[in-house]
């Protein structure tokens, strides 16, 4: 989380952990919308949007699919959470 950026977009709000997406790193440029088209990171930041978006949306994360414009209601999909959960049990062994 801190190595891509998405640490500092987490937040408390009266007891629960808070996501906004556009204080990720990872959408830096994207989220400050179409003025920034002509940045270089522009399409590579919209294309993980739209990605997460449609992830998102097949896992039903949330009651109503969500569009382009929405906001994200969370920093990762499921398939990268247990991606992230099996490379650490790999590197440092399962506690359970």
């Amino acid at each position: 989380m801190i190595e891509d950026g998405s640490y500092a977009a987490h937040s408390l709000k009266d007891n629960k952990l808070v996501y906004d997406w556009k204080m990720d790193d990872r959408f830096n440029v994207y989220s400050k919308g179409p003025s920034m088209k002509s940045h270089p990171d522009y399409k590579k930041q919209e294309g993980l949007y739209i990605s997460m978006i449609r992830d998102l949306n097949e896992q039903q994360v949330t009651d109503v699919p969500l569009k382009i414009g929405d906001d994200l209601p969370q920093a990762y999909t499921s398939q990268e959470i247990e991606g992230i959960k099996r490379l650490a049990n790999l590197l440092h062994g399962y506690y359970d």
